[in-house]
């Protein structure tokens, strides 16, 4: 196979290696607090990095007559697979959704990203340059880890997951992808050189990424790493060991990983049964979800807009929480089954297996160029290093296959960008262009040929720079999202409302600002208030149907303008996503005290009570509804408990001297309203009470 010149259209070739190798650093690397998603950055890197990646690969692939039958053929699993997501993103209804949307320019950029690394950084020296890169890449990311778990961490995020270490990555599961991902990696750099300090320092380094791992607390990256181990080995003992120490020692070193992680696992999920059951649960419900359309899928990116209406009850118990927001089903497989069917899942099998036999047949090829020397008794292999990193590269993904199986990281770009530039690096191929295509075209066909190619280069320069401001305003638009936040914290209604709409002007498809600003509305309450808060609901039931806890907001609206029936069908929608929010109990309850409906506000004040068995207002409502049923003793009993929970509750207080009064218990009415006239001396029905009560 041929070999892909660098001389062609120089410039596009010096961006595209700038920005590939910056997206290798970057991508891992940053982080920025300043926005709502911390990781924000890192998609933004991967968008615009993503576009101009793409844009110079197009350039080139022009320049060098790439766009034959045969390279066609070489990259047609993945352009299937790009394809088919194209084809479930148009079916989809929730196209306006932020979630499909992402998931479409990810597919997107990942298959270009994947073009340009099977093009031209799986030349021997790119591929060189871009391993080292990723080493410097780990050992940063390592370092940053350490000093999470020392303490010693001087930004603000620190102690996000307690004892969890997270590094750059936001996310302790992130993290531990990458490191199960590069492993690997740093082990093949072992047996590149024969420098012993070299050797000690890879030692030293995979030692720290294990440690590291272990610490990160995730039990399927645990599982990563022995998968990881566990393919190197048997790819080192296959193509490259011809010791046979050397493969007892690989042997014995992966089943010690093995056991380890095993183990690893096994006792940390005595400590969190809960995590099991959660993702059994969260698979069942995925199962459901796919017979809705299993041959096509449900469109790309609807999981998370789909789930919470197939979201168990026992979720909410395991979580210990009201609206849990599970995004991704921790599976990537039953994701990738959920959104793109059984086509799908099929594609992308396929496109795994297409890359994987290029991969070794790449191997098989670098060792044919071995060197074999013979001094003595002694014989010396010198094989080119590509071999290594080619199984570092393998090994990696393997075992990032293996930890997405009960993880869904590859949803994420910290992890997304690196697997695909790994299969493309993997999957490299140079096609020479037949010799019987070289003839140049004569005439005014070569002219019209070459102003199409023009024409279609500033077509790419216009959607590449439109795509960088778009990108660079999605970023823009989490941060005032963020600042939204924190001024609707402080009540500043006006100020967030501002931030939240520059948020949708930068962004149209965020969900999540239209909702909080919703919430502004319903909480500023002004005159119209109520009808600009339902609007953005509306407009977020149309982009996420299932969006968390928007039908309760819509419920409070209603219940506000005394709109009861309604209210009481919102609140009926929420208990259907979220059965064990007790406010929405409470709310009910109330509204049937507005329709004299006590036996009813009674059921959902005590279902509210459960709970949250904390809440003293709760049974401050559950003694007034038994005064309304003349339950006199009930009544009191719910009082004392509500002071019992919170003893400066005043309304508690007054209610129960006016039980006790109605029952000729003077002395302890007068005991009440004492502590009501201490909170409260200016009150001069209080102060009546108390002087006709006192001997």
């Amino acid at each position: 196979m041929g070999v892909a010149k660098d001389s062609t259209f120089p410039f596009a070739a010096k961006i595209m290696d700038f920005t590939m190798y910056f997206c290798v650093l970057a991508i891992a690397l940053s982080f920025l607090l300043v926005t709502y998603d911390s990781c924000q950055i890192k998609i933004t890197i991967l968008q615009i990095g993503g576009s101009i990646i793409l844009a110079t690969w197009l350039f080139r692939a022009m320049q060098d007559n790439k766009f034959t039958k045969q390279r066609l053929l070489w990259d047609l699993p993945v352009l299937l697979y790009l394809l088919w997501g194209i084809i479930v993103f148009l079916k989809t209804p929730y196209k306006n959704s932020m979630s499909v949307v992402d998931e479409l320019i990810r597919l997107v950029y990942y298959t270009g990203i994947y073009l340009a690394a099977s093009d031209y950084f799986s030349q021997d020296r790119k591929m060189k340059v871009t391993a080292n890169l990723l080493l410097v890449t780990v050992s940063c990311a390592i370092l940053y880890g350490f000093m999470q778990c020392f303490k010693i961490d001087p930004f603000g995020w620190s102690g996000a997951f307690n004892v969890r270490v997270f590094s750059t990555f936001g996310n302790p599961n992130f993290y531990a992808a990458f490191l199960v991902l590069t492993g690997p990696l740093i082990l093949s750099y072992l047996f590149t050189t024969q420098n012993k300090a070299a050797r000690i320092m890879y030692g030293l380094l995979f030692t720290a990424n294990t440690v590291s791992l272990f610490v990160t607390g995730s039990k399927g990256g645990w599982l990563g790493i022995a998968g990881s181990i566990f393919f190197f080995s048997m790819l080192m003992v296959r193509y490259v060991v011809h010791s046979r120490r050397l493969r007892i020692y690989l042997v014995t070193f992966t089943l010690a990983a093995i056991l380890v992680s095993a183990f690893g696992v096994y006792r940390y999920s005595l400590k969190r049964q809960d995590s099991l059951l959660f993702r059994l649960l969260t698979w069942r419900s995925t199962v459901q979800m796919i017979e809705l359309h299993p041959l096509t899928g449900n469109g790309l990116g609807t999981f998370r807009l789909i789930y919470p209406a197939y979201r168990p009850r026992e979720i909410f118990r395991i979580e210990g929480k009201h609206q849990t927001e599970t995004q991704h089903p921790e599976n990537e497989y039953l994701e990738i089954m959920n959104d793109q069917g059984l086509i799908g899942i099929g594609l992308y099998l396929w496109l795994l297996i297409a890359v994987f036999s290029k991969g070794l047949k790449r191997v098989n090829g670098y060792l044919s160029q071995t060197v074999v020397t013979r001094k003595k008794d002694k014989i010396t292999y010198q094989i080119k290093p590509q071999v290594y990193y080619l199984i570092g590269y393998m090994a990696g993904l393997l075992g990032l296959l293996s930890h997405n199986l009960f993880c869904v990281n590859l949803r994420f770009v910290s992890s997304g960008f690196y697997f695909w530039l790994f299969l493309g690096l993997i999957g490299g191929a140079y096609i020479p262009v037949p010799a019987d295509k070289k003839t140049e075209p004569n005439g005014s066909e070569k002219d019209s040929f070459s102003l199409i190619k023009l024409s279609l280069k500033v077509f790419i320069i216009v959607i590449t720079v439109c795509s960088i401001i778009l990108y660079s305003r999605f970023l823009m638009a989490d941060y005032h999202h963020n600042v939204g936040i924190a001024y609707s914290k402080m009540r500043y209604w006006d100020e967030a409302i501002q931030e939240f709409q520059d948020s949708i002007e930068l962004n149209p498809f965020f969900v999540m600002s239209r909702y909080f600003l919703g919430n502004v509305y319903n909480d500023r309450w002004q005159q119209g208030d109520d009808q600009r808060a339902l609007k953005c609901y509306d407009e977020v039931i149309d982009r996420a149907p299932h969006y968390v806890m928007v039908h309760y907001q819509r419920g409070v609206v209603r219940m506000k303008t005394r709109n009861f029936q309604e209210s009481l069908w919102e609140f009926g929608e929420a208990l259907k996503l979220d059965p064990v929010y007790p406010l929405t109990y409470f709310r009910i309850g109330m509204i049937f005290i507005e329709l004299n409906n006590p036996d009813k506000a009674l059921l959902n004040f005590k279902e509210a009570a459960r709970l949250n068995p904390e809440a003293s207002d709760i049974y401050v409502n559950i003694g007034n509804v038994y005064i309304l049923k003349n339950m006199l003793s009930e009544a009191e009993n719910s009082y004392r408990q509500a002071l019992k929970l919170d003893p400066a509750n005043l309304n508690a207080h007054r209610n129960l001297s006016i039980v006790l009064l109605r029952q000729n218990h003077k002395t302890e009415a007068l005991r009440e309203l004492k502590i009501l006239q201490q909170a409260m001396p200016n009150d001069p029905e209080i102060n009546k009470a108390v002087k006709s009560l006192t001997p």
